[in-house]
């Protein structure tokens, strides 16, 4: 039964350990969860990450550097997080896990600061942080490493925010230039917090309420620019990163009416979601708008005319709810503006919500308190008992929720698998569980998810790639090769689809047209280990076995940083040093053997695996009913290697390569 705390030191801090307990225990089960999507790249097929003498390009470079891609992006806080965790943790997903956890605990602490200092009532500021710790929309910014970007972000916003709020009442310059170190460092975190002075601004006029002559103005706007000073270094430091402030690259999608009317109805779902969080899911499909609206469009636009209705309503309601309610559309402005602008990388996601929702939950906890009446503490008999029970009800659901959908998030397979059941109609979730599929042994029905992607976006290469090896491994020969080579024609500067074409051509048996393409690869993006280490296997197969020995250490190399338990790593070892090393081949194939049956359950393509390497040893004692070998000991739905990743996904990362009869 809620009540109003006491107006003390003891209330207050029990107050803020109980909404730190509650925003850490709703993410603790993350703490076993894995590496997924973009953590593949941006942490574990990171070189830089793991040397110390890289980090100054580390901060010197946009976000997505190390992949090959470009990017307008620049978010060096973001990395150094990564990079101190790679420290402290090494590959170990657990530590970077706590370190969202504890971000998460941190953001909503100072949730609850900004809210008592914006609200009268304790109540109110608890209800409001309660329900921030507790919103499902979050799941994905705090069980995904890769989303501590927006956690980082609203944690230096919002103490940026409380600096200069305090640097207000005691009339200290000290503390002004805290909040701009705050601000500087939010946005090193990530470009959305580039709206810190506008919310200031709303912040002046109604909650402190000193906007009202001429004078303050002049002293609020002397404030403001020292704000845009600090976004002017930061800008600066961002054409130092990236040579522009924007990504010149980009190709144009839709035309400027079709990108406006898919904005305007982003716009609405996002409301919609943030105060309806279901069902939400980690890939959201939106369909551009044509040139005439269809009918949900205009629903949309109904839903958001009436949610500016309510801005205005709750700006002249109260300043609470006001400054809520801006904040919500001020902050969410840097996320929806971009579809605006040509080919955003992505169009929609509930990661843009986590700091918009800070303003939501301030009304929200408003809304709540006052539903809940002047409640005073230790005085039961005045909690009206409809409004409690739904408030409840509501941070209930919001529990249940969050714990459900950080389920979404344990590893890639259940990840991508949830993509597919929520947006079937999207190319992307389809290629993404197809290439987790495809070490897993289980080709068919990556084959089958790949010939969907490719009727959905016939123009997509890694849809393209991805079919042409399972086309191969499925012994449609031609059919693969065809989609191999339409996968270079669409993308030839692609590593990942010159690394699955080099894969494909050793399934053929053809390690002349291997070579060229995983060497290519590998020029476009140095530090992939599959790729290393499938060069290897093909110069071997050439015959080129010095050349194949030493690109056979470079690629254990990499392995032993960013891989260190992969199991091809022992097999393609044993290959290439069969000839002139048999006792280190013989200790490979032992490895390899035992990883495999600590694997537990075996495919019948990873029993065919296992089959071939006992049969190298000579222990063919072993029965396997799953094993089936065709003349050459191989299996020829065996899955096979690609790129190290296709497009920030798991997609190319295929754990077992092909052997050919020699």
């Amino acid at each position: 039964m809620p009540l109003d705390p006491p107006r003390s030191v003891k209330g207050r801090r029990a107050a803020a350990v109980l909404v730190a307990l509650v925003a850490a225990m709703a993410y603790a089960a993350t703490l076993q969860y894995d590496f997924v999507w973009d953590d593949t790249l941006l942490i574990q097929q990171s070189w830089r990450l793991h040397h110390w003498e890289e980090l100054p390009s580390l901060l010197t470079s946009h976000f997505w550097a190390e992949v090959g891609e470009a990017s307008h992006y620049y978010r060096p806080l973001v990395t150094l997080t990564f990079f101190l965790d790679m420290r402290v943790w090494g590959l170990h997903p657990f530590g970077f896990h706590l370190t969202n956890v504890l971000a998460h605990a941190a953001v909503t602490l100072a949730v609850l600061a900004v809210a008592r200092r914006a609200m009268d009532g304790a109540l109110a500021a608890a209800i409001c942080a309660l329900a921030f710790a507790l919103h499902p929309l979050h799941t994905e910014s705090v069980s995904f490493v890769s989303g501590r970007t927006d956690v980082i972000a609203t944690l230096f916003f919002l103490l940026a925010l409380l600096a200069y709020d305090r640097g207000r009442d005691q009339e200290r310059g000290a503390f002004l230039a805290w909040s701009l170190g705050a601000y500087l460092l939010a946005l090193l975190a990530k470009e959305v917090a580039i709206t810190l002075p506008a919310v200031l601004v709303v912040w002046d006029w109604l909650v402190r309420g000193d906007l009202g002559d001429r004078r303050a103005v002049k002293r609020a706007a002397a404030r403001y620019a020292a704000y845009g000073a600090a976004a002017g270094l930061y800008l600066g430091l961002r054409v130092f990163a990236l040579g522009g402030l924007v990504d010149s690259s980009v190709v144009a999608w839709g035309t400027p009416l079709a990108r406006t009317l898919t904005t305007l109805k982003v716009v609405a779902s996002y409301v919609w979601i943030t105060i309806v969080p279901y069902p939400a899911t980690a890939f959201y499909a939106v369909v551009p708008e044509g040139v005439s609206p269809g009918p949900w469009w205009w629903l949309a636009a109904a839903g958001l005319v009436a949610a500016l209705g309510a801005t205005t309503w709750a700006v002249r309601r109260a300043p609470a709810p006001g400054l809520g309610a801006l904040w919500f559309w001020i902050t969410l402005v840097p996320s929806v503006a971009v579809n605006l602008l040509p080919s955003p990388n992505t169009i929609m996601a509930e990661r843009f919500l986590y700091l918009p929702t800070v303003g939501f939950c301030l009304v929200l906890g408003w809304t709540a308190s006052r539903l809940l009446g002047p409640v005073e503490w230790g005085r039961a008999t005045q909690v009206r008992p409809v409004p409690s029970l739904g408030l409840a009800a509501v941070l209930l659901v919001y529990a249940v929720l969050t714990l459900w959908r950080n389920e979404d998030w344990r590893d890639e397979y259940q990840l991508y698998s949830r993509m597919v059941e929520t947006s079937p109609g999207a190319a992307v979730p389809h290629i993404n569980l197809a290439f987790v599929q495809l070490p897993r042994g289980e080709i068919v029905p990556a084959n089958q998810h790949l010939r969907e992607a490719v009727r959905l976006a016939p123009g997509n290469p890694r849809a393209h790639a991805g079919l042409g090896l399972t086309e191969t491994i499925l012994d449609r020969r031609e059919v693969g090769l065809r989609h191999g080579l339409e996968a270079r024609a669409l993308a030839p500067g692609n590593a990942d689809v010159r690394a699955s074409l080099g894969a494909l051509y050793l399934y053929r048996g053809e390690p002349a047209g291997a070579v060229p393409e995983l060497t290519e690869s590998l020029r476009l993006k140095p530090n992939q280990v599959h790729a290393a280490l499938n060069r290897a296997l093909a110069l071997a197969w050439l015959g080129q076995q010095q050349a194949a020995e030493a690109q056979l250490e470079r690629a254990l190399v990499l392995v032993r940083l960013m891989s260190p338990d992969l199991p091809l790593a022992d097999r393609i070892t044993a290959e290439v040093t069969a000839g002139r090393d048999p006792a280190r081949a013989r200790a490979a194939w032992e490895r390899y053997i035992a990883r495999l049956q600590a694997a537990g359950q075996l495919t019948p393509a990873l029993a065919a695996d296992l089959g071939r390497a006992e049969q190298q040893l000579g222990r063919m004692s072993v029965p396997y009913p799953d094993r089936r070998l065709d003349e050459c000991g191989d299996d020829p739905r065996r899955a096979g290697g690609g790129g190290d990743d296709a497009g920030r996904s798991a997609a190319g990362r295929i754990a077992t390569q092909p052997a050919r009869c020699r």
